[in-house]
């Protein structure tokens, strides 16, 4: 009796954490707290496991009912998530999307997929975008899907990922599956998702980025191989320089570029490239690439990563009407030596404008840009949730989740925070200085007037970007009113900056100086010149003389010999003296180059901040005319479903 209700626990146990009992596979632990062996901690803790009740007084353990233990492990509504269609959960915009076609109907998904997405995740429609891609990937072909975020893409590549696997009888100890995100919290957004879709298919999930000790990632590498991994760039190029991740990757029957305009954006074209180099060959395998727009960087990519012939699914169409159909959108032009203050009147207005609630973002060009508006504000008495890619992992996620809770409350980003994470109810958006491009423009503007809400976008220019205006002509864009109380503003940012660091000041330089070094040509520069408006910036800064710079960096910007820089080796082996220009800094540097722009050096942390571009010039920037490479040879695709 006793050995009957130990089978009876082992097979409700390994149905409601998703895996077959009579294939034995080993369950791989998460953050859960599901498993067998969470099962044995809760039962040493005398928490929920076996009960320690005997129906009728006896002493055998009753087994929980599989029903129960699925029950308990059924998501609630994440923060931020609102309740749709029966108890299902999803963000606002996704919702938005939703069709008619239902994933029981779809050919080519299995019974067990169908059984997560119905029992576990509580999914019934397809959103557009899973409407129009699910058929085509699940077909096992390449294909580039042209989609927003925040239309339910996740699933549209996961379940083609995990109807791979199984078909082809995927065999363990390999990686089957690899989808590349752009940042950490991407990456693990999808990672979670994995893990959820896989609770009947007993698939392994697991999860690279940087911010945490790689000797982690090993460890779980040697406990077990997932069978999906999601990571970013920078952390999976370390493992598989390093060896150890490189034989795992020798039978992948799955290639995914999450957000692949984001990725170049971000300077990972060179990551990219050395990834695609160690991965099997593309013959080998389906590649599936994700994008919210087809530019020729993009185009260039799908002929290096995907299979000739490959399939363009489009549910976007030529524009994106979002912005122009929902938020008021509003320029404002002034000095630099205004900017701030301009920024911080405009804030203020909307905050008055709003006294019962506001939620307001606002993107600047560079996390040290980020950094120090957000220091300034902080001194001039406005608090401030700082988000961009110098922050910790765990700082980033705080942070994030006191915006999305909050209802009186202002962020302060790099594109970190532009696309793939839904903040509701948003009211203004805020851009200051210049967008590396119109798409970038409307994704960041795309933020606010969610969900059938409206919202307000606020483009604060120097004088010397407004050429930028042109690029967005074909949008509603309108001057905005003189901005009330800019004396007072004017005073409150100087006695704010008086009390920002001399070092948030000398690194913003930096970065400035390299974001646009990139934008040169559309800014009407020469090099001196370009340094003498740095120079002026880091003077209205209030920083006393010109901030210092290493030759390494001034090297990798192409300006050796440039006057009115103040070059200083530093005394400390491997120092940067506060931050060198990294990509955050030089979004579009390759733009405009072909696939094989030149090498990077790829440090340990995946993201932006920790990657040092080879080549800081050479692109072409918003309205900046055209760049050498074309546009990457025919465009050997097959379009569907264009909107």
């Amino acid at each position: 009796m006793l050995q009957a209700a130990q089978r009876a626990f082992r097979l409700a146990n390994s149905t409601a954490r998703g895996c077959f009992p009579a294939l034995r596979l080993p369950i791989m632990e998460n953050d859960s707290g599901t498993g067998p062996a969470a099962a044995k901690r809760r039962m040493r803790r005398g928490g929920a496991g076996l009960s320690t009740r005997a129906a009728g007084g006896a002493g055998v353990a009753a087994p929980p009912p599989a029903e129960a233990l699925l029950a308990s492990r059924a998501p609630g509504p994440p923060r931020g998530l609102m309740p749709l269609i029966a108890g299902r959960f999803m963000s606002s915009t996704t919702a938005e999307h939703l069709t008619a076609t239902r994933f029981a109907d779809l050919e080519g998904i299995s019974p067990l997929t169908k059984r997560a997405l119905a029992e576990v995740m509580r999914y019934e429609q397809c959103t557009d975008v899973q409407a129009a891609s699910l058929p085509v990937c699940l077909s096992g072909a390449d294909v580039c899907v042209k989609a927003k975020t925040g239309t339910g893409k996740t699933l549209a590549f996961l379940i083609p990922a995990f109807e791979k696997l199984q078909k082809d009888a995927h065999r363990r100890g390999k990686i089957g599956a690899l989808i590349v995100s752009p940042t950490r919290e991407l990456a693990s957004q999808i990672a979670e998702e994995a893990k959820t879709l896989a609770t009947f298919h007993g698939f392994g999930v697991q999860v690279m980025f940087g911010g945490t000790k790689i000797g982690r990632d090993e460890e779980r590498l040697r406990k077990r191989i997932p069978d999906i991994l999601v990571a970013t760039p920078g952390r999976l190029n370390d493992h598989l320089t390093n060896g150890a991740l490189a034989p795992a990757m020798s039978e992948l029957k799955v290639l995914v570029l999450d957000e692949a305009d984001r990725l170049l954006d971000m300077g990972f074209r060179p990551a990219l490239e050395t990834l695609l180099r160690a991965l099997p060959a593309k013959q080998t395998r389906q590649t599936v690439l994700f994008s919210a727009t087809y530019p020729s960087d993009i185009q260039k990519l799908c002929a290096f990563a995907l299979r000739p012939n490959f399939d363009m699914v489009d549910t976007v169409g030529e524009e994106d009407t979002h912005a122009a159909e929902t938020v008021e959108q509003l320029y404002h032009v002034t000095s630099m030596e205004d900017q701030a203050a301009a920024l911080w009147a405009a804030v203020q207005q909307h905050i008055q404008s709003n006294p019962s609630g506001y939620k307001i973002m606002a993107f600047f060009v560079t996390a040290r840009l980020t950094a120090l508006y957000s220091e300034l504000f902080e001194a001039m008495g406005q608090p401030i949730v700082e988000m961009h890619s110098r922050k910790s992992q765990s700082a980033r996620t705080k942070a994030a989740d006191k915006f999305r809770a909050g209802t009186r409350c202002i962020m302060f980003s790099s594109d970190v925070s532009a696309r793939g994470v839904d903040y509701p109810d948003v009211t203004l958006v805020l851009q200051v200085g210049l967008p590396s491009e119109k798409a970038q423009y409307v994704h960041r503007v795309g933020r606010t007037a969610r969900a059938g809400k409206t919202g307000q976008g606020l483009i604060l220019l120097a004088d010397f970007e407004r050429f930028f205006l042109r690029q967005l002509s074909d949008l509603p864009l309108s001057p905005a009113p003189e901005l009330p109380g800019m004396a007072d503003a004017r005073a409150a940012a100087a006695a704010g900056l008086r009390r920002v660091d001399a070092e948030s000041k000398a690194a913003a330089y930096r970065t400035w100086l390299g974001f646009y070094k990139t934008h040169t040509k559309a800014c009407g520069w020469s090099l001196p010149q370009l340094v003498e408006q740095a120079n002026h910036f880091a003077h209205i800064l209030g920083y006393d003389g010109v901030p210092p710079i290493e030759p390494k960096t001034v090297g990798m910007m192409g300006m050796k010999g440039v006057p009115g820089l103040n070059i200083v080796r530093s005394e400390r082996k491997g120092s940067r003296q506060g931050g060198s220009p990294r990509p955050d800094a030089v979004n579009n540097a390759f733009r405009g180059r072909g696939m094989s722009s030149g090498p990077a050096r790829d440090r340990s942390m995946p993201d932006v901040r920790d990657m040092e571009a080879a080549y800081y010039g050479g692109g072409p920037g918003p309205g900046g005319g055209g760049g050498s490479g074309g546009g990457g040879g025919p465009d050997r695709r097959r379009r569907r479903g264009a909107a």
